[in-house]
């Protein structure tokens, strides 16, 4: 490597120094290469540095402070040294703009949605424009948990800040975007691996319910004979509330079916990947009432036709609203609301209670888990966990007679100060007339209790009552026949 500053002469024929210098080098495919750097020494010096770097890695990124100079580099001296094949990605250079806008680019190439890939890059967006970086080794992780701290915090009766759930979307798009980063080589590591997600238990906004069979009742009734709202008749919000009611559907795949979506001989409603949460083509049974009805609400109808002329989302949220409300039941209840996905809760939560298996639950809600199938989607009642106790076999009455010990016997000792009583009802042979016996057991499980009355102490009359359970034979011959069995010694005080 060469830093020079080249020397030129003016149309008087004077000899010039250029104002910047230049690096003169052999790369990494033995080419000699040169490219202009700046007008200060120290700083080309230390550019020559870092391509010297760059030569040796071969063009790859392979620590934090060259990523850093890259990034700052003026985009000239960066061009040039892309063209030459020295830096291997040609987005390692770039803005967290840029970046960003190639990563919405890769969303859409592996078949994200539209709507989806602009809710990622508009997350992580929000985030790296508040904390003011502009290139990615500007990210500093804890301006990113007091960006996200404040987001949190309420800032009035209007703004409650986000909730646990909305952080940890924001989380998992800044993860995502990381790792984006890092598997295209275009940094060593993410910093966004450091975030950690909030426990949305104890931060709830909007809970779902499901609703009972009385309120579905009401609804599909009083929508069924109602006007048209939002430019569909009553008849046709009463079919759709049905059909999402007995398959679980969101409202995007309850917008995406057409009339070829159903299939009423094999009575079954097919959902195309490109609308499926999950990316794939979904087909999901139909009951037989239900086929008939919609078979003949949509006779007349070309294949190709909408099944549903749902509005936007929001008047589609205000809608179903306004349908409760003349249905006469309750939006919010504890807490928990019931929107048009709850629709979607009552269908999970309705298999699970007649009785299908958790696989069957998992499979017919289309859950990557069955945790959340259960967790999230089942809510059961009093009156359903009522019927699960009563179902429950009587149990048999207890007996009367209680065995004492475990199911094998064995030696205790039990040690309490003897009381006058007690000596008062010794015989003359030491022996005590209040002793106590269990009721006989069957076999070789038959044991007594005796009390014995023993003096810890030669002529004295206070001393300790001792208790002993008998020890069956065999614990007494295994016992004897170990040589190496030793008593064990028992202590004791005297009685006061």
């Amino acid at each position: 490597m060469k830093i020079t500053r080249p020397v030129y002469k003016d149309a008087d024929g004077k000899k010039k120094h250029w104002q910047k210098h230049r690096a003169d080098f052999v790369d990494h495919n033995q080419i000699r290469r040169r490219v202009t750097l700046f007008s200060n020494r120290k700083e080309s010096e230390r550019a020559g540095t870092m391509i010297e770097w760059l030569i040796a890695t071969g063009g790859k990124i392979t620590d934090p402070e060259l990523q850093r100079w890259i990034e700052q580099v003026p985009a000239a001296v960066r061009n040039k040294l892309t063209e030459f094949g020295l830096i291997a990605d040609s987005g390692a250079g770039k803005t967290l703009d840029g970046h960003l806008d190639d990563w919405k680019d890769s969303l859409l190439a592996k078949g994200t949605t539209e709507k989806h890939a602009e809710l990622l890059h508009s997350r992580v967006k929000r985030i790296i424009e508040t904390c003011g970086f502009k290139v990615w080794s500007d990210i500093d992780i804890h301006r990113v948990e007091m960006v996200l701290k404040d987001l949190r915090t309420a800032k009035g009766d209007d703004d409650e800040g986000i909730s646990h759930q909305t952080h940890n979307h924001i989380v998992q798009a800044l993860k995502q975007f990381g790792k984006w980063i890092v598997r295209n080589g275009r940094a060593l590591s993410s910093p966004f691996e450091h975030l950690h997600k909030l426990n949305v238990k104890v931060d709830r906004r909007h809970d779902r319910r499901s609703l009972t069979t009385e309120e579905i009742g009401k609804l599909l009734g009083s929508t069924a004979s109602s006007g048209p709202r939002y430019g569909m008749s009553g008849s046709q919000r009463s079919h759709l509330y049905k059909l999402a009611l007995e398959t679980g559907l969101r409202a995007s795949e309850l917008r995406s079916l057409t009339v070829s979506s159903l299939d009423f001989q094999e009575r079954t409603v097919t959902v195309q990947a490109a609308y499926s949460k999950h990316r794939r083509e979904d087909v999901l049974p139909l009951r037989q009432d239900t086929a008939e009805l919609l078979k003949a609400a949509f006779s007349g109808k070309h294949p190709a036709a909408r099944a549903f002329s749902l509005p936007s989302p929001n008047k589609t949220t205000d809608m179903f609203q306004d349908d409760l409300k003349a249905a006469g039941v309750t939006y919010e209840l504890d807490g928990k609301y019931a929107d048009l996905h709850a629709l979607r809760h009552t269908f999970v939560s309705t298999i699970v209670q007649s009785g299908a298996t958790v696989k069957e639950a998992q499979t017919l809600a289309r859950h990557s888990s069955p945790l959340l199938t259960v967790g999230i989607y089942t809510h059961i009642g009093l009156n359903d966990t009522r019927r699960v106790i009563d179902a429950l076999p009587t149990l048999p009455e207890a007996q009367k007679a209680v065995k004492t010990g475990t199911d094998g016997d064995s030696l205790v000792t039990v040690m309490r100060p003897k009381t006058a009583q007690d000596r008062a009802s010794e015989d003359k042979s030491g022996q005590a007339q209040n002793s106590v016996s269990c009721p006989p057991a069957s076999g070789e499980r038959q044991a007594t209790i005796s009390a014995g009355v023993h003096n810890s102490f030669a002529d004295n009359e206070k001393g300790t009552e001792r208790v002993f359970l008998s020890v069956p034979d065999v614990e007494r011959r295994r016992r004897d026949s170990n040589p190496r069995w030793v008593a064990p010694q028992r202590f004791s005080r005297p009685s006061p």
